[in-house]
């Protein structure tokens, strides 16, 4: 019989760690999705000054963009 001394054991602190960093990997790609989908809606139906953010779920947080345009006639 041959025992793997190797095991590694994983403490409930390690796992809360790995939980916390992948629910903040998850929220980022869902509000830059959302930004992305928004930006192209607003492209999509007329050209704009502005667009409107709606993050959901609400506590994302805020999210400001400035768009600029310049006239290159």
């Amino acid at each position: 019989i041959k025992i793997n001394k190797d095991i590694q054991v994983t403490t409930p602190a390690q796992i809360f760690r790995e939980v916390v960093n992948a629910a903040g990997k998850i929220k980022r790609d869902i509000i830059i999705r959302q930004i992305v989908e928004n930006i192209a809606d607003g492209i999509q139906v007329k050209q704009k000054t502005e667009i409107k953010m709606f993050l959901k779920p609400e506590n994302l947080g805020l999210v400001i963009i400035k768009l600029e345009h310049k006239n290159n006639n």
